[in-house]
């Protein structure tokens, strides 16, 4: 097919979706909707920050959904599913006994009544068994959370950061 065709296709194609995908998009929601629905999803945020903190894998993996289309973006260009989570969480934090992390960062969009976009920046120090520490530093995370019945559940998470070195005593 002749390149120079494709580009006027392209770009009717987009006029003809544009107005369908307007149509679509959910009714705004006021200021006090957005705060009541932050407010509802603070307690739920510091409650897996709390379980992750403890690298409790069982404990975190009940805060991200359990759907086919769970997808954790890995620094190094990785898409793994839930299950893959378990495992790598699993074998990565079975040498430490917790991790700390300084949160510089931290923001809930709220961008529908069920759907909220959190994201921090910090870092992540990981303690090995034997007190020594690792350390990740610049690192960001974005995580897309549904409310699914009356709780919230994380069903996209990204994180990027350098890898783990060893702090200097």
């Amino acid at each position: 097919m002749n390149t120079r065709l494709l580009a006027p296709l392209f770009a009717a194609a987009l006029l003809v979706s544009a107005p369908a995908a307007k149509a679509a998009a959910a009714p705004s929601l006021t200021e006090a909707q957005k705060a009541a629905i932050a407010k509802d999803f603070e307690p739920f945020i510091k409650g897996l920050w709390t379980v992750a903190l403890k690298l409790d894998v069982d404990g975190a993996l009940g805060f991200f959904a359990d759907i086919p289309d769970f997808r954790y973006a890995t620094q190094d260009g990785k898409t793994l599913t839930r299950g893959e989570i378990k495992k790598v969480a699993e074998e990565m934090w079975g040498g430490f006994s917790h991790q700390t992390i300084v949160f510089r960062k931290e923001k809930s969009l709220v961008l529908a009544k069920d759907l909220v976009l959190y994201t921090w920046e910090g870092s992540n120090d990981m303690i090995q068994k034997d007190g020594a520490i690792l350390r990740a530093d610049p690192v960001a995370g974005s995580y897309l959370f549904r409310k699914i019945g009356s709780t919230w559940k994380c069903i996209h998470m990204h994180e990027s950061g350098p890898d783990f070195k060893p702090v200097k005593p």
